[in-house]
């Protein structure tokens, strides 16, 4: 599961991290919730940062039960469901963040959770992409792919989000790849060195999107 995330970094370095330009005015996200606006690199132009919200809606499903659409979709499901077969082999994008939030459950009670990198560096979730209906200024959405917890992230939550390896970025917006190949990028994901520590539960409110939703407890 990965249901909020932050991105919260000057657009040019973001831009000269993953070598792709931003087409629109970017601001930081402490606290990036689903259905907003948010930057993605797609397979389709990997040469630019473009703005997508977050959660599809499938053609082929007949109703969506969360208003936001599907904001996760498993790897298991995409290695196992030909109705999936397509976004996988012909949508798929590249997700920037510097970190993203989990919730543990601590004596019944959620409990929330920031991850980043040991090192703080950027990184990026595999996603999914599809064009949306057209709204005023935003045509895509998207999802992040997720798999089963490494080591790190057990003890916090059973699913995290899969996070590239800078090479591996690459190749996943390559876009006449192999769907072989994809899969298995999935499938034996890059495990950085994490780092979790609590935050504020301000974080469950959507609408708090300030840098102190970021500080430790």
């Amino acid at each position: 599961m990965c249901g909020r995330y932050s991105i919260a970094i000057e657009p040019a370095e973001i831009e000269a991290r993953f070598g792709a330009k931003y087409l629109e005015a970017m601001k930081p996200r402490y606290n990036a919730a689903p259905s907003q606006p948010l930057p993605v690199i797609l397979n389709s132009d990997p040469r630019h940062v473009v703005f997508a919200a977050w959660g599809i809606r499938p053609v082929w499903m007949s109703r969506v039960a969360k208003k936001d659409g599907l904001i996760n979709v498993r790897f298991e499901t995409l290695r196992d469901k030909a109705t999936f077969r397509a976004d996988l082999e012909g949508r798929r994008c590249l997700v920037p963040a510097d970190g993203f939030y989990e919730w543990k459950t601590v004596s019944g009670s959620k409990v929330p959770f920031r991850i980043t990198r040991k090192d703080g560096k950027l990184f990026a979730f595999a996603g999914i992409w599809q064009e949306g209906p057209k709204e005023p200024g935003l045509l895509r959405r998207f999802a992040i792919i997720t798999t089963a917890a490494d080591s790190f992230m057990q003890p916090i939550h059973s699913r995290m989000p899969v996070i590239l390896d800078h090479d591996e970025e690459r190749a996943w917006i390559e876009r006449d790849g192999e769907l072989s190949d994809f899969l298995r990028l999935l499938e034996t994901p890059y495990s950085p060195a994490l780092r979790a520590y609590e935050v504020s539960r301000e974080v469950n409110r959507a609408t708090v999107d300030t840098p102190e939703v970021m500080n430790p407890v």
